[in-house]
């Protein structure tokens, strides 16, 4: 199975990775990595021997630092793997990238080759050849264990945003579920930025849900006229949210994506800020959301939650609380 399509190619640390998709062996139900916690992504080959010892050694680290938040992955470039020997990584979590786009997408020159992603999705570390055991536990073991800074060092302006909105009522119901949201964010006097369905306008119960968050001091953006990045027609939504709200927007958040652009999507926004992508739209569970949100969460970052998901909006009151805690301030953008 064919990874989505991404972002451009990345070449080393600092570069952030796309989600992937591939099939386990011996399985059929195809497995998608994603960020949200550390990962150690082995790339190997049957046909080159250093196989046998790379997986050894990820096997042993992986039983030093047992019980850590640590993802293991071993991906087959040649799309084949030896049945019953030990790969370091959990049951089916042996990867088949039998097109080599995986590989290549994340610079592999030569294997085995070894990649470690933080918990935002972020490549902290890469090595061509064997690992170093002690070398890779070490890294492993401080980015499992790095705490969010305090409130002393983290103070600042972030920014709470939510995509899909306003979610329009079930067909047996007259409310819809932003109206809980907007409440939540109204209790808690916290202001947020709405990327919002523009078609969703034009029905009344949206346009009416766009009026009052305009009015209670949230700022309306676009997530293009109906979910569609491929024809956004930005103008016209921005010309329908101008007519209900009275301010034009000057954002754009393609579907699908957590880049910011500009109003005529020709170009990202400035300044570029660092994005928690927590991926609520998949229903991991309030306790996992906050967890994310928490974890992440720095200086200047925008958060990107998703409306009409009930397990957002549970986790919303932990999120707010723990992160005023820590000093930081509401923003919009």
């Amino acid at each position: 199975m064919k990874p989505p399509t991404g972002p451009v190619r990345v070449s080393g640390p600092g570069d952030r990775v796309a989600p992937f998709t591939l099939l386990p062996f011996g399985g059929t139900r195809p497995q998608t990595w994603q960020p949200g916690q550390v990962s150690v992504l082995s790339f190997c080959a049957l046909w080159c021997d250093t196989w046998r010892e790379q997986s050894r050694r990820l096997l042993a680290i992986q039983q030093h630092l047992s019980g850590l938040p640590i993802r293991y992955r071993t991906i087959s470039v040649d799309g084949r793997w030896a049945e019953r020997f030990p790969s370091g990584s959990a049951e089916e979590s042996v990867l088949l990238d039998s097109g080599g786009e995986v590989s290549a997408s994340l610079g592999l020159r030569a294997v085995p080759w070894t990649v470690v992603i933080d918990a935002q999705g972020v490549i902290d570390w890469t090595r061509q050849g064997i690992i170093r055991t002690d070398e890779l536990e070490s890294r492993l073991r401080r980015l499992a264990t790095e705490r969010p800074p305090l409130a002393s060092d983290s103070s600042g302006d972030i920014y709470l945003t939510f995509d899909d909105f306003p979610t329009l009522p079930a067909p047996d119901t007259n409310h819809s579920p932003d109206e809980l949201l907007l409440d939540l964010l109204r209790k808690h006097n916290t202001h947020a930025t709405f990327f919002c369905i523009a078609e969703h306008l034009t029905h009344r119960t949206g346009a009416s849900l766009a009026r009052r968050a305009a009015r209670e001091g949230h700022r309306l953006q676009m997530h293009s006229w109906d979910h569609d990045a491929s024809r956004p027609s930005l103008s016209r939504s921005a010309s329908l949210l101008q007519e209900i709200t009275g301010i034009r927007p000057t954002l754009y958040r393609p579907p699908g994506s957590t880049e910011l652009r500009t109003a005529d999507g020709t170009a990202p926004a400035s300044p570029r800020r660092p994005v928690v992508p927590t991926y609520d739209h998949s229903r991991p569970g309030p306790r996992e959301i906050t967890r994310r949100v928490l974890f992440a969460t720095r200086p200047g970052a925008v958060i990107a939650l998703h409306a009409g998901v009930a397990d957002t909006r549970a986790a919303l009151p932990d999120i707010l609380a723990g992160l005023r805690n820590r000093g930081f301030q509401f923003a919009v953008l």
